[in-house]
Order: structure tokens, then sequence, then C-alpha cells
């Protein structure tokens, strides 16, 4: 597991006013993290707190580059990651409700584990449907796809009229002639 003490921000320790932390996030990072998924990357974080005597500020910025698998043909493709969040961190021990942008931190310890926070960022950036630009695709894979894929061709299918649809086609322009 990935040591975490790294990755922790003492928020009762820093005085008030303005810090930064620096963070790169590399693949030793993504193994150990428990993501949720296999990636590879270089993503350089950058954390600017700004702490004020109720509540701290802080601001999240992701920069870098991670390697996916394609959905489509299992190589890998690079993704940009460009990220930057502000949130809001509450010293509080009542269980008031909180907007979506704070977080709630815990008055005794004041301790933030930052890992869940740079996953959730990382997992956000990431498109639902990861599939190279076209032409991109590994040739061979492709065509394994689509010999074993039930589509076999997709432009014959398109031109052919299933005859039921080609009646239904008659009886509307019968109407409309009429």
């Amino acid at each position: 597991m990935i040591n975490n003490r790294n990755y922790h921000l003492e928020i009762k320790s820093l005085s008030l006013g303005k810090d930064y932390f620096d963070f790169n996030l590399d693949d030793k990072f993504f193994v150990e993290s428990g993501f949720p998924f296999e990636i590879r990357g270089d993503i350089s974080a950058r954390v600017d707190v700004n702490k004020q005597n109720a509540n701290t500020e802080l601001k999240v910025s992701l920069k870098g580059k991670i390697l996916v698998p394609c959905d489509r043909c299992l190589n890998d493709m690079m993704l940009e990651v460009d990220s930057n969040q502000t949130m809001n961190l509450k010293l509080d021990t009542n269980n008031n409700l909180l907007n979506i942008d704070e977080l709630e931190l815990d008055y005794s310890e004041g301790v933030l584990n930052l890992v869940p926070l740079f996953n959730e960022e990382i997992l956000i950036n990431i498109p639902i449907k990861k599939v190279h630009n076209e032409g991109e695709c590994n040739k061979d894979m492709l065509d394994i796809f689509y010999k074993y894929s039930k589509r076999q061709d997709i432009s014959k299918e398109n031109s052919e009229i299933d005859p039921r649809w080609a009646a239904l086609k008659n009886i509307s322009d019968n109407l409309k002639n009429n």
C-alpha cells in the first residue's frame, strides 16, 4: 500500500494564510493508491491552501498525462489531464449539512488524506468511452473484432430494407399521394 503520510495535509498545524504543496503522481502512486483500474501516467498535482479562522480553502490542480486502454482495440492511449477544483474544508464537530464543494474534517485530527481527492479528480477527467481517434486503433485487433462481431457488414445492413418497413413505406406513400 501507498505511504499515505506522504499525501497527508495537516491542516491544524498550518499557520493562517496561504501555503502550497506539490506532489508527483506516477505509476507507483496509481498501483499503490487503490485506483479502481489499471492506468499509468505522470501527473503533477498542486494543492494551494488558504487557511482562515473558520474555514480553509483548498485548490487542487492536476496536470499531466495518463495511459488507459482503448475500449475498441485495447492498446494504450494517452489522455491529457488538466483539472482545477476548489473546495472548502470545515473543522466542525457538529453534524451540519455541507455544500457540494465542502469537506468536513475531524476537528480532533485536523489531517486530510489527499489520495482519495486525487483519485476522484483523475476519474472525473477520464471519459466514459475511451477510444483512439479514427485510424489510430490497432488494425489487427479491429480485424479480429469485426470478424467475431455480430455486425459483419454495416454498410450492407444499412442498404437492405426490412420488407415489413418497405410495406409500411408503401402505405405511407400511397396516403401522401391521395
